[in-house]
């Protein structure tokens, strides 16, 4: 494993936060104050807890616990082990008999007293900390060396730039903060000291304002795989039930092959051109079209569960590594920026998993201007999906003989031996396009789905739509940016929490720092050190401009 940067090195580079920026020399001791109208990192719990459960960990480690109050709705479900030392700590000890206390200073150097076996199902929690701490090497060190064993690993801190401004040069308005980085900053110094870096973003800050202006990093295990471009035999199979989608089918299908997945489409007698659209990708991005039943039913009714028990059939008769039940109206991501979904599945089996779970993010029209056939880049403004059932849609899995998605009505992937995998991945979802073609399939859905609704209490939500909650106010909605998306709701997109109590106010975009200037300002500084010549800086130099490269990625 390559080595962390030398301590001197850091500490002369100012942690890699921007030249001309002040940190504090020394703060007094804090003590947590709880606040039970204004929680701080309520997210970053939640997360925890969520996390915890699908890495199938029974410990939470919580760095720099402070008095705890956070931790005690998981205290329910895990052990907890508390590291924070003076009257914190002493706090803990004494309000609650959950719990081992470990008394730390973690601003020096210290070992936890933690057996391997137990760190290697424990999950660590690290919120709001490393600013408030003189010497932030210390923690690193000590959060590196646990993530040799423990799975995963949350930090935060707040973001300067969106909580002072991105012209702040410090000290910090909080008297017990020393320094504070923006989400550049800490990611570069995470990578600098050999940390694998599995998401990155921002997270609610508190519960008052809500404001998305604390960093939040996920930290991997060192020893998990790395996400590689998937062997040439690695096959994945998307199955595509379609009834009269003709405006979408073919940008559903494009994306696929973009994404080098095969599409199976079920054609379930449509009466537009989706059969003839679908029959025009044979051989090139579609493997089969077939009208399926057989023969058209005299009802028209729509059999959705013998339609996803064709699908079942489907993946077990055909030879590919993983399948997704996909819609036709439906674009399936990964939550990886320039990550292909094939790519990111691949990475899944590698880390021992062979199911996904999504997070059901919906589209929504705000003008009637959508021509059939083009581009769904259109539709620029979203909402999450917040249905009971949209909070669990294991949409893709593994190759399997005992699959059953028909009994969750296509929602819930169930099969011997199901790992889902920690975070979930995204379907974005353009159900109306246009107000007459949105009358239309609700009508259609309504008549072709009667019995599902009466034996099984599906489509119900399709009597609930009036004509005119269809074109949308777009001041009620997200304005959709990929790069705002994936940093602004990380925690929504990877676990669903926060998506029930979303507000609608658009979010903050900031422009990110210049990532050359930053590397050079470092590099020079690095260079210009009076300290003993390090005979590893050249490669330590090149070494962060790779990472600052990678930086424009995330």
């Amino acid at each position: 494993m390559p080595k962390a940067m030398p301590t001197s090195t850091l500490r002369n580079i100012n942690y890699c936060i921007k030249i001309g920026y002040q940190s504090r020399t020394e703060i007094p001791y804090y003590l947590t104050a709880h606040d039970e109208s204004k929680i701080h990192q309520p997210h970053v719990y939640e997360l925890a807890a969520f996390l915890a459960h699908r890495f199938l960990c029974t410990t939470i480690i919580d760095l720099g616990c402070g008095t705890a109050e956070k931790l005690a709705p998981l205290a329910k479900e895990f052990d907890i082990i508390g590291v924070d030392f003076g009257q914190n700590i002493a706090a803990c000890r004494d309000r609650y008999e959950w719990g081992t206390w470990i008394e730390a200073n973690i601003d020096q150097p210290y070992e936890l007293p933690v057996e391997k076996h137990v760190l290697e199902k424990s999950l660590i929690i690290c919120a709001d900390v490393i600013e408030h701490l003189t010497h932030p090497e210390f923690l690193l060190s000590s959060l590196h060396s646990l993530l040799d064993s423990c799975p995963v690993a949350l930090l935060s801190t707040p973001a300067r730039d969106r909580v002072r401004g991105v012209d702040d040069t410090g000290p910090p308005a909080n008297p017990y903060h020393v320094r504070e980085w923006d989400l550049s900053e800490l990611i570069t110094l995470l990578r600098l000291q050999q940390f694998r870096i599995e998401h990155a973003g921002y997270t609610m800050n508190n519960t008052q304002d809500r404001g998305k202006t604390t960093s939040l990093v996920i930290l991997t295990n060192h020893h998990q795989p790395r996400i590689t471009r998937a062997p040439d035999d690695f096959r994945v199979i998307a199955i595509i039930a379609v009834h009269n989608e003709a405006d979408v089918l073919a940008a559903t299908i494009e994306h696929l092959i973009e994404q080098k997945i095969d599409a199976y489409i079920l054609d379930n007698w449509s009466t537009d051109d989706s059969y003839e659209i679908a029959s025009r990708f044979l051989g090139n991005g579609v493997y089969a079209v077939e009208r399926y039943p057989s023969e058209k039913p005299s009802n028209n009714n729509r059999d959705w569960a013998q339609l996803l028990t064709r699908k079942e059939e489907i993946s077990r008769e055909l030879n590919a590594d993983w399948f997704i039940h996909n819609d036709a109206d439906e674009i399936f991501i990964s939550p990886w920026a320039g990550i292909n979904l094939r790519d990111a599945l691949f990475y899944v089996q590698q880390c021992g998993f062979n199911a996904v779970d999504f997070t059901l993010v919906n589209f929504q029209p705000t003008d009637n201007d959508y021509d059939s056939g083009t581009s769904l880049d259109h539709f620029k403004y979203y909402e999450f999906g917040k249905r009971p059932a949209h909070f669990q849609l294991i949409r893709a899995w593994g190759k399997t003989h005992s699959i059953n998605i028909a009994s969750s009505g296509g929602h819930n992937a169930r099969f011997e031996g199901r790992r889902v995998y920690p975070y979930k991945f995204i379907i974005k979802h353009y159900t109306f396009r246009t107000l007459q073609q949105a009358k239309t399939k609700i009508s259609s859905r309504i008549a072709r789905s009667e019995l599902d609704r009466q034996q099984k209490g599906w489509s119900r939500h399709y009597l609930e739509y009036r004509d005119d909650q269809i074109i949308r106010n777009p001041s009620t909605l997200h304005l959709y940016s990929p790069d705002v998306f994936l940093k602004d709701m990380l925690v929504e997109r990877l676990s669903g929490i926060g998506i029930r109590s979303d507000q609608q106010s658009e979010l903050p975009r900031l422009n990110p720092p210049n990532a050359e200037v930053h590397t050079q300002q470092i590099t020079n500084k690095i260079a210009q050190s009076s300290l003993p010549a390090d005979p590893l800086a050249s490669d330590y130099r090149a070494q962060l401009t790779r990472y600052m490269e990678s930086l424009k990625e995330l």
